[in-house]
């Protein structure tokens, strides 16, 4: 197939999903909007909860509430996902066989993926495996195992943002909106020319996959990749998506000065930029989840974390997991997946290398599986620092050098060396920004004091040095042993 057939193919695809929206009625009624996420008990005003409703109402076509609204990313503005690989044979791996309970339903599911443009019939040499499992909603959700494929297909250097500093950029904001694609790789089409290798046996037939499977090995680097375009020029200032997800950020002062009667500035300030983002979808041809699109919130999570005016917290969802985690840890692969989780908020807890030294010793060479007194009250201790209501981190401000400077406060100790990145709020309290330490190995252990301390400083300045880089900064550190260094 030419690349020009393959065009061809995806436009009468689009005309046939711009006819369907233009045949059907309006997505949101006043009963539909009511039912929208927006807002917060005592955050909006009843006139801004309503101004929020009439602009869903305006862009209704860049909502979708089921499989046939959902839109499809033009492929006159971005091109379809291609697929590339190295040279290999054919495989052709047998479908899965489900009885009679559950044959009916799953049927009905490919029906329904090839009426909404997700799958088409074919005829190909590749056949891939592929199940369905039951959601907790009861409803069917259809799983390609592309493993054959993805081990033959050259991998897309593409990634995604770091997850705490993605969070951090959207802390100490006074509203937010967090815009979720509907089903967001079905709208992503796949180039005509590549869908053969995603074919697979099924009960209707050998059918090709016409859109990114979640489990294709590039999916998430051309998802990422595809949704910074859609953003354009709100990002990074406004909107910074992650894959599927969209949230929008307002300005960190929170103007409450009325614009027209029971509605403010910084609400209205926000909702231009929800416009203006649900307008590129609409001129990108994709749509958001009407169900679960968040508007015009105080707080929002943002992989897993919590982020408000006050800055940046856990999300209580993930913690209460970390809370109910049993001890003893018995294996390697159990104290690995401990610190691995634990580790993953480590800028959150003063001094982690250090608590979490006893549970690390178990996995190193000398090391044994042994629990003692050490190792279980370092994962209280753990549990309790992330389980804290009081754990929570400030959005750092760039604006005033002079009166709200950043402190790096550094700490070198017998085991470990750290430090915290501080900085004055508007009240002139010092709160800390993030956290940072690590392990010393067994010759960093037998420095002296002294080096130590400048061990720490020196891991700390190559840590937080996106946050120093052409500021002026104050650097905390314990003197005594500096003083004892000069003296001889």
């Amino acid at each position: 197939m030419t690349k020009e057939k393959a065009m061809e193919k995806e436009e009468k695809v689009l005309r046939v999903i711009k006819e369907r929206r233009a045949a059907e009625g309006h997505r949101i009624p006043d009963e539909v909007a009511q039912t929208m996420k927006i807002g917060m008990e005592g955050f909006l005003t009843e006139r801004e909860t309503r101004v929020i409703e009439e602009a869903c109402q305006e862009f209704h076509l860049a909502f979708a509430f089921n499989d046939h609204q959902k839109g499809r990313l033009d492929a006159k503005l971005i091109p379809p996902v291609r697929i590339h690989t190295v040279e290999h044979e054919c495989w052709n791996d047998k479908g899965p066989a489900y009885d009679f309970g559950i044959a009916g339903e799953v049927t009905e599911l490919l029906r329904a993926k090839m009426d909404s443009f997700v799958a088409e019939p074919t005829a190909s040499p590749y056949a891939n495996k592929w199940f369905v499992f039951r959601k907790p909603n009861q409803s069917l959700r259809w799983i390609q195992d592309l493993q054959k494929l993805n081990a033959v297909t050259i991998r897309d250097a593409g990634s995604l943002p770091q997850a705490d500093l993605l969070a951090e950029s959207h802390a100490g904001r006074g509203i937010y909106s967090l815009i979720d694609l509907y089903s967001g790789y079905d709208q992503l089409p796949l180039d005509a020319r590549d869908r053969p290798c995603m074919a697979m046996h099924t009960p209707v037939g050998q059918l090709q996959m016409q859109v990114t499977p979640m489990g294709f090995t590039n999916a998430v680097a051309e998802a990422q990749r595809r949704m910074l375009a859609v953003a354009g020029n709100m990002f990074p200032a406004k909107c910074k998506p992650y894959i599927n997800d969209n949230p929008v950020k307002e300005a960190r002062e929170k103007n409450e000065t009325e614009v027209q009667p029971g509605v403010r500035k910084f609400m209205w300030d926000h909702l231009q930029d929800i416009k203006k983002l649900l307008r590129r979808f609409l001129e990108y041809n994709i749509t958001a989840s009407g169900p679960k699109s968040i508007l015009a919130v105080p707080e929002v999570t943002i992989l897993g974390f919590r982020c408000g005016a006050y800055g940046r917290m856990l999300d209580p969802v993930k913690t209460d997991k970390i809370a109910q985690w049993p001890t003893p840890l018995r294996t390697t692969t159990e104290v690995r997946v401990f610190l691995g989780v634990v580790g993953f908020w480590r800028i959150f807890i003063k001094g982690f290398a250090k608590i979490a030294e006893p549970i690390r010793a178990m996995i190193r060479e000398e090391g044994t599986l042994d629990w003692t007194k050490d190792q279980e009250a370092a994962v209280q201790t753990l549990k309790k620092i992330l389980t804290s209501e009081e754990v929570t981190l400030a959005a750092p401000c760039f604006n005033d050098e002079v009166g709200r400077p950043l402190v790096l406060e550094t700490d070198g100790g017998p085991l470990a060396v750290g430090g915290v990145l501080i900085q004055k709020g508007e009240d002139g309290r010092e709160r800390p920004i993030r956290f940072e330490s690590r392990t010393l190995n067994s010759s960093e252990r037998r420095y002296s004091q002294f080096k130590k301390e400048v061990l720490a400083i020196l891991h700390c300045l190559k840590t937080f040095q996106t946050y120093r880089f052409g500021r002026r900064f104050i650097l905390r550190i314990d003197p005594t042993n500096v003083v004892g260094a000069l003296k001889n």
